[in-house]
């Protein structure tokens, strides 16, 4: 495996955690060697995810808990205390599963200071994806395996391309039908310029005309039925014309 990758058990990816305890875990498989065996300190963790230091406490709490990760306080020949040391554990190899226990990440998207569920939804995208970095799965599947709600999924696919990690592209059905989009994992170019600090133009979701036209006739319905309602203006404004 190229030193450029991270490679992430697939045990790890489903656990239980938050994903800023997924991100930690992934900056610790960064510095993984043969043996496990690694000692960054927390400062180093938080620079390297661009996290502060109580996200770095409470996710090193939730992977020892998940049984991710073991630490072992160490010591200098005087005896003051120095950089933990840190033993990764890898889980267990799921059971009755036709995907590899395993998939790699460019360490670029965990050094690009992606948020923590941009980065978990892009780790999943490349669990599903080919040799050719593409693959598509729905966002409902995506918001299962990540444990998000499909709109945060939404909004971080559109985070992701806004921001140069992911280009999507519709597909058809032979018959004329929609099918799943085609996402194809990228690496922007020049990390160094993007400011991936300040937001997406409109970070919540880029809806399309015809999404919002059925939003709008749906509001519309709601307010018809409810100007049936007998004390119709005693409603909060926002029911009101």
């Amino acid at each position: 495996m190229s030193t450029q990758f991270i490679t992430c058990p697939a045990g790890a990816f489903h656990s239980q955690i938050s994903p800023t305890a997924y991100k930690v875990f992934l900056a610790l498989k960064s510095f993984d060697g043969k043996d496990h065996k690694i000692f960054p300190s927390k400062k180093t963790l938080a620079e390297k995810c661009g996290l502060g230091m109580t996200s770095i406490y409470k996710a090193l709490k939730q992977l020892t808990k998940a049984g991710l990760v073991s630490i072992v306080a160490r010591h200098d020949k005087n005896g003051r205390q120095t950089s933990n040391f840190y033993q990764i554990h890898e889980p267990t190899p799921a059971q009755h599963t036709q995907r590899p226990n395993w998939f790699s990440i460019n360490k670029k998207a965990l050094e690009s200071c992606l948020s923590p569920v941009d980065l978990k939804v892009y780790s999943c995208l490349a669990r599903h994806a080919d040799h050719n970095g593409q693959c598509f799965p729905s966002r409902k599947q995506i918001a299962e395996e990540c444990r998000l709600s499909v709109t945060t999924v939404y909004r971080a696919v559109y985070r992701l391309q806004y921001h140069g990690f992911l280009s999507i592209s519709s597909q058809q059905r032979d018959n004329g039908g929609k099918r799943q989009n085609l996402y194809t994992l990228l690496i922007p170019q020049d990390l160094e310029q993007a400011d991936l600090s300040q937001p997406a133009k409109d970070s919540r979701i880029s809806l399309s005309t015809a999404f919002l036209t059925k939003i709008q006739a749906a509001k519309e319905s709601a307010v018809s039925l409810l100007k049936n309602f007998p004390n119709f203006h005693r409603l909060p404004f926002p029911y009101r014309e």
